[in-house]
């Protein structure tokens, strides 16, 4: 009797035993796909945010020409981003100092002039007149484009300062217009005459 007794037990703790192990394994299991369950937001959500960086990156990045795109002969380039970069030094331009004639499309009575470093930002000064007078102080220009206002129409000129070395070399633009490469020597004046562009007009000829 107390033989049976003794089975019975050890038979109902093996029993226990094995619930116990059963009920401990499934909730391992679900703990597990709880985890997955969590961390798949959490993975796509990362992947959302990188994607996202990326595409930012790619449009709010300033863009640059590249160095193996050359200036042409004329120094002008049409849809160049502000602040694009072409050359490591000033030497490397191999551009020369100009005056232009710049047509202001929109019919705006007032444009912004930005001004920038396209090479390497080696303390290059000038200083900025519009119509025979200084509009600001003598500046170092970088390759970061500083703005002024400039009213249309205008003589506009850029007088080298100091040259850090290789050239005074820049570029200047008006947003929505082409983009000018320029040299100014130390105590010369490279001219831009800003004028409007003229609108176009169309003429219909009525035959009777």
């Amino acid at each position: 009797m107390q033989e049976q007794e003794k089975r019975s037990e050890v038979s109902s703790d093996k029993a226990l035993q094995k619930v116990s192990n059963q009920t401990s394994g499934n909730f391992k299991s679900e703990v597990a796909n709880k985890k997955k369950i969590l961390n798949a937001p959490s993975k796509i959500a990362i992947l959302i945010t990188a994607l996202s960086a990326l595409v930012a990156s790619f449009f709010l990045r300033s863009p640059t020409i590249g160095n193996k795109l050359e200036i042409p002969l004329s120094q002008i380039i049409e849809d160049v981003a502000s602040g694009s970069v072409t050359s490591l030094s000033d030497s490397d331009s191999a551009i020369v100092s100009k005056d232009f004639t710049v047509e202001i499309s929109g019919g705006a009575n007032e444009v912004r002039l930005l001004i920038w470093d396209f090479a390497a930002e080696d303390g290059d000064e000038v200083e900025i007149y519009v119509n025979g007078k200084s509009i600001t102080p003598a500046f170092m220009i970088r390759n970061d484009p500083q703005s002024f206002s400039i009213p249309v129409p205008s003589k506009v000129q850029v007088k080298g300062i100091k040259d850090g070395g290789g050239g005074i070399t820049y570029a200047v633009s008006c947003p929505g217009n082409s983009t000018y490469f320029n040299l100014a020597p130390e105590g010369n004046f490279n001219t831009y005459t800003m004028i409007a562009k003229p609108k176009a007009s169309f003429r219909i000829k009525l035959s009777l």
